[in-house]
């Protein structure tokens, strides 16, 4: 049962680095990488002189929880840091709340690695979605 809850892998980053600053764990479900920009977006509203480390994991459950929601395709984990204030080789971001719609089709769960490769390709524009919305992201 040792080091089963969401938020224990935080802890023992901010304990190996001394880490100070604020930390934050998510559990979403297929709205995870959303809600992660949102908090995001949040930290940077309130402490704009501060960037902000997105990491992000997720991997299949293993099987016998496999069939109650919907898995990633594979293992991934991605990194993103956020500025308020675009910086030197940065790109600049913007983002956008999308309102729910009444019928929302099947959430994917692997939006980060569907955001990654938003972000490295020539896309001028991507959709994230999320159980809220989600967000209209554009360069």
């Amino acid at each position: 049962f040792s080091s089963s809850v969401h938020h224990t892998p935080t802890a023992y980053f901010d304990l190996a680095a001394k880490n100070t600053l604020l930390s934050r764990t998510i559990s979403a479900g297929e709205s995870a990488f959303a809600c992660a920009i949102l908090e995001v977006s949040e930290l940077l509203r309130k402490y704009p002189a501060v960037p902000v480390l997105l990491t992000f994991g997720d991997e299949p459950p293993p099987e016998p929880f496999r069939d109650a929601e919907a898995a990633p395709e594979f293992p991934h984990a991605v990194a993103f840091l956020f500025a308020s204030q675009p910086a030197g080789g940065t790109v600049p971001l913007h983002f956008r709340r999308v309102s729910p719609v009444a019928h929302p089709p099947a959430l994917p769960r692997d939006t980060a690695v569907n955001f990654l490769r938003w972000l490295t390709g020539q896309a001028a524009q991507f959709q994230l979605p999320a159980n809220f919305g989600g967000w209209l992201c554009r360069r």
